[in-house]
């Protein structure tokens, strides 16, 4: 393995809950009649994109549909206060991503951060949890690429700016929707679904895990080959789930 490849902010800090409360900041500002409940709100993320999200809504709920200017803003809204949350230290790092990246970084890995949010939720993020976006060998976001995930062309840049194969890399993603998006560029996929996941079919993830796991809280492997050794997903059994799979991402076991 050559490459590891962090997916989404969600992969690296649960930022659900967070997200979800500045979603309904926002509408409350922008003084519209909604409030998106827990339910509500996990049924929003199998769309990718916060602008969708919101135009979807609308549009379920046979209201106007928002002018784009407004969409616009309600989501710069959202991505402001989630910012600030975030800044007051609300955000936390999930188990094992640190400790992950550390490794990577000893053995002269690549790493890379492959997004299609805004560069500021990323940026806030990775602060958040203590990490550097210089510590990424490559970083992508809105507006790197013309196609946001769940296209794979942010995968296929990343690839490309590494120098790296499809097979000699593995992608972590936290949502069904993203999913596709690694799979289709041809790399193996670890999911790690965040804590509003419930009711996400994660079956084409290669291997699905409840998170990677650190000295504080033990993993499992939820589904797919076991990646998980002393209640940790390491570099090595990442390596060896590229060479079960000969670089070409198999289904896990179960959703």
């Amino acid at each position: 393995m050559k490459a590891l490849l962090f997916g989404s902010i969600g992969v690296i800090v649960d930022s659900s809950r967070l997200q979800f409360e500045a979603y309904n900041g926002a509408f409350d500002e922008e003084g519209l009649d909604w409030h998106w409940d827990e339910k509500t709100y996990r049924a929003m993320l199998i769309i990718a994109g916060g602008r969708a999200r919101i135009r979807h809504y609308a549009e379920a709920q046979g209201v106007p549909v928002p002018t784009d200017e407004m969409i616009i803003r309600v989501h710069q809204r959202k991505t402001a206060l989630f910012e600030q949350m975030l800044a007051d230290g609300k955000g936390v790092a999930r188990p094992g991503v640190a400790r992950l990246m550390d490794a990577a970084h000893e053995r002269g890995m690549k790493l890379g951060f492959v997004t299609t949010t805004e560069r500021s939720n990323v940026e806030m993020t990775v602060k958040a949890a203590g990490i550097e976006i210089s510590d990424f060998d490559v970083f992508t976001y809105r507006g790197t690429v013309e196609k946001a995930k769940p296209d794979p062309a942010c995968y296929r840049l990343a690839l490309e700016k590494l120098g790296v194969e499809p097979g000699e890399a593995v992608a972590i993603e936290d949502t069904e929707v993203c999913l596709p998006s690694a799979l289709d560029a041809g790399l193996a996929v670890v999911a790690t679904p965040n804590a509003f996941a419930d009711g996400q079919d994660f079956s084409r993830a290669t291997v699905v895990v409840d998170h990677l796991g650190d000295e504080r809280r033990a993993a499992r492997t939820l589904a797919g080959h076991d990646i998980v050794r002393a209640g940790a997903v390491t570099l090595d059994t990442l390596g060896e789930l590229l060479e079960r799979v000969d670089g070409r991402p198999e289904p896990a076991l179960a959703s």
